[in-house]
């Protein structure tokens, strides 16, 4: 499970959702725009996402889908992320791989 509260200004929106994982492919499924308590109403939206992670990249994809309001007459919108993983751009690196934190929650990396 995966819950967001991003607040600026008078701006309040909460987001809920699930991600599966089942390496090297993650899934997951978001409702965007929970009513949160003295907010504007706001149009909802149903994001699906999929995700391949490899040894040097990672793909995303990820469709939402407007559920109400003027989110809804768009049609949906999409994303798609490229992650470069482990190449240098002329800086040296340090870092030991033994020494990384281990986190363990999973979170996904796109």
């Amino acid at each position: 499970p995966a819950v967001t509260y991003t607040s600026q200004g008078n701006f309040n929106r909460a987001d809920a959702g699930l991600y599966t994982k089942y390496t090297p492919f993650t899934l997951g499924l978001i409702y965007k725009g929970v009513p949160v308590a003295g907010s504007a109403n706001q149009d909802g939206a149903l994001a699906v996402l999929a995700g391949l992670q490899l040894s040097q990249v990672d793909i995303g994809f990820s469709h939402d889908v407007g559920l109400s309001g003027i989110s809804k007459q768009s049609g949906g919108a999409n994303e798609i992320s490229v992650t470069l993983k482990g190449i240098s751009f002329g800086r040296s690196s340090s870092v030991n791989p033994k020494n990384k934190f281990n986190r363990s929650i999973f979170c996904p990396a796109f």
